[in-house]
C-alpha cells in the first residue's frame, strides 16, 4: 500500500519488489507492505518505511547571459543563468562549457546554489557558453548558447617614435611601430609632446602648431575603448619652416647708387651665410662680399650709369634665397656734347669740287676738366674721288681740352648721302654724326 493514494491504494504482486508508476514528482511517498499465503486472512501490514521523493532530470536551462568583464587588463568573461525547473529533486551541480571560436575552450561545474561564473578568457577571441543542470535523477539536456561575446583590454605601447622635421612650419612628422590592438580595434592613436597631456594624432602622424627653431619630444599611445600604455619618448626633433627670401632696395645719387638689405631669420635653421655683390661703372659684376643681417652700401662714380646688386642667404640646409635691386646715377649736370660742324667752304677746284664741299670742324659744349684726343671717320670708302681729305680716313688725331669751342681742321669733305662721324676720348667719351647735306655749307 502506497501513501498518499495513488489510484486504489494497493497492489497486488508477487515477489519482493514494485515500481510505483504516476506517482507526482517532488511528493513524498511511504509504503507498507503485508504477505498473503493459502490461509484465508493476509498478514499484519508492516511498519511504513521511509519516505521517498520521485523527480526526473531537470529542464534545460536558458541561454545563459555572457558579457566582458570591464577592465583595461583583465582579459575575463563573466555569465549567469537562471536555475531551470527542477523537476522533483533541487539541482546539485551545473555543468558549464565555455566555447572559444565555436569549439570548446574550458568545461567546469559549479555547485547547485551558484548560477554565476567568472573565468579567464584570452583577448581577441570570440565566446558562447552552454550549462546543464544536474539532480538526483540526472543530467538535465543543455541550454542553448548565449549570445558571443568578444574579449579585449587595452592596447599593448607603440613602438618608440622617430620624430623629423618636414621642412613646414611648426610640424614634426612621426613614425612609430603600431600597437597591438588586443582584441579590439585601434580607434586613435595620440601623442603627448615634452610630456605634456595627450591630443589626438593626426592619421598622417603629423604634429603640427609647434614653434620653429625649439627641441621636441613625443611619445605615442594607441585608444580603442580604452587607452594604452605610452611609447618611450623619441629622439628631439628641431621644427623649421621654409627660408623667407632677403629683401634689397636701391636709390639712384649724382653719380653713385646706395643699395639697403634684410636678411630673414633661418625659420628654425642657422644661417651659415649672408652675401651680396654690386656692379661697377663699367657694368661688371664684383666678387661676393659676407655682411651683417641688414645694412648699406654706396657704390659707383659715375653719371647716368646704372648699378645693379644682389643679394643672397644660404641656410645651414643647403636652401638658399635671393633678391636683386638696380638704380641709376643722375645725369651729368654739365651734360657734355659734341657736334660735327660745316660752316667753312672748302671749294677746290682740283680738290673738292662738289658744291656741298666744306671744312670738318667739330663744336663742343661743357666739357669735364681733361685733355680730349679728336678722330674723324665717314662711311665713304676709301679711293672713291677727290672730295675728300686722305686725314679723314688716316683718322688724323687732334687734341683739345676741356670746356666749350670750335674745333677748325684743314679737312674738307663734299659726298652728300655719307656720314662724318666724330670721336672725342678723354675723361668723358662723345660721339656724334651728321649726313652729309646736298648743300653749300652755311
Amino acid at each position: 500500500m502506497i501513501s498518499p493514494a495513488v489510484g486504489s491504494g494497493q497492489v497486488n504482486v508477487s515477489g519482493t519488489s514494485y515500481t510505483w508508476t504516476g506517482l507526482t514528482n517532488g511528493q513524498e511517498y511511504q509504503v507498507q507492505v503485508r504477505a498473503r499465503n493459502a490461509a484465508p486472512d493476509p498478514s499484519e501490514w508492516s511498519g511504513w518505511s521511509a519516505g521517498e521523493i520521485p523527480a526526473g532530470v531537470p529542464d534545460a536551462p536558458a541561454a545563459p547571459r555572457v558579457q566582458r568583464v570591464d577592465s583595461p587588463v583583465a582579459a575575463q568573461i563573466t555569465g549567469s543563468w537562471e536555475a531551470p525547473f527542477a523537476n522533483g529533486d533541487a539541482v546539485s551541480q551545473y555543468e558549464v562549457t565555455i566555447l572559444r571560436e565555436g569549439a570548446q575552450f574550458r568545461q567546469f561545474t559549479v555547485p547547485g546554489s551558484t548560477t554565476t561564473f567568472t573565468e579567464d578568457a584570452p583577448a581577441g577571441s570570440s565566446y558562447t557558453a552552454t550549462v546543464r543542470a544536474m539532480n538526483k535523477a540526472g543530467w538535465g539536456e543543455t541550454s542553448q548558447a548565449s549570445a558571443p561575446v568578444r574579449s579585449f583590454v587595452k592596447p599593448s605601447a607603440p613602438g618608440t617614435p622617430s620624430a623629423s622635421a618636414n621642412g613646414k612650419n611648426g610640424q614634426v612628422e612621426l613614425a612609430f611601430s603600431n600597437a597591438q590592438p588586443n582584441g579590439d580595434p585601434i580607434k586613435q592613436y595620440q601623442v603627448s609632446v615634452n610630456g605634456g597631456g595627450w591630443q589626438n594624432l593626426r592619421t598622417d602622424r603629423v604634429v603640427t602648431g609647434l614653434n620653429n627653431g625649439q627641441s621636441y619630444t613625443f611619445r605615442v599611445r594607441a585608444m580603442n575603448t580604452y587607452a594604452g600604455d605610452p611609447s618611450g619618448a623619441s629622439a628631439s626633433a628641431v621644427p623649421y619652416g621654409p627660408l623667407a627670401n632677403p629683401s634689397m632696395r636701391a636709390s639712384g645719387n649724382a653719380k653713385s647708387a646706395t643699395f639697403s638689405w634684410n636678411a630673414p631669420d633661418g625659420n628654425g635653421r642657422d644661417i651659415t651665410a649672408i652675401q651680396v655683390r654690386f656692379t661697377n661703372d663699367n657694368g661688371g659684376w664684383g666678387g661676393w662680399q659676407s655682411v651683417g643681417a641688414s645694412g648699406n652700401r654706396t657704390v659707383g662714380d659715375a653719371y647716368s650709369t646704372t648699378y645693379r646688386g644682389e643679394i643672397q642667404v644660404t641656410r645651414s640646409d643647403g636652401q638658399v634665397t635671393r633678391d636683386s635691386a638696380q638704380a641709376t646715377s643722375g645725369k651729368d649736370p654739365a651734360n657734355p656734347r659734341v657736334a660735327v660742324s660745316r660752316t667753312r667752304p672748302a671749294q677746290y677746284p682740283d680738290r673738292c669740287v662738289h658744291r656741298s664741299c666744306a671744312h670738318l670742324d667739330m663744336r663742343y659744349w661743357d666739357l669735364p676738366a681733361g685733355n680730349y684726343k679728336v678722330t674723324f671717320d665717314t662711311s665713304m670708302p676709301r679711293g672713291t674721288g677727290p672730295s675728300i681729305s686722305d686725314s679723314i680716313h688716316n683718322k688724323k688725331v687732334h687734341t683739345i681740352r676741356n670746356g666749350a669751342g670750335t674745333l677748325t681742321t684743314p679737312m674738307f669733305f663734299g659726298y652728300p648721302g655719307e656720314t662724318i662721324t666724330v670721336l672725342i676720348e678723354g675723361p668723358v667719351t662723345r660721339k656724334a654724326s651728321l649726313r652729309w647735306p646736298d648743300a653749300p655749307p652755311g
